[in-house]
């Protein structure tokens, strides 16, 4: 699961620096190549919520976050390493 993250992360660092022509030290970047805001992260997830239909589903950047956190520790990540 980390050999594949790490492989997307640096697709879309590479598309970026392509984009922009430079690398940025942030990954949720808006097209400005801006960090995006507390705000418009919370709007990508509010979007995602209405366009795949979920209706009894908290979908939030902290619900991303835990289930993310949680599948590394199941797939037997070190707590120290997902810190």
């Amino acid at each position: 699961m980390l050999e594949k993250l790490t492989k997307e992360i640096t697709v879309y660092g590479a598309f970026y620096k392509l984009h922009f022509g430079q690398e940025n030290e942030y990954v949720l970047l808006n097209r400005d190549n801006k960090p995006m805001t507390d705000y418009s992260i919370s709007q990508v997830f509010d979007n995602l919520r209405l366009k795949m239909n979920y209706k009894d589903v908290r979908v939030s950047q902290h619900t991303f976050r835990h289930t993310f956190c949680h599948r590394l520790a199941m797939s037997g990540i070190s707590a120290f390493a997902i810190q």
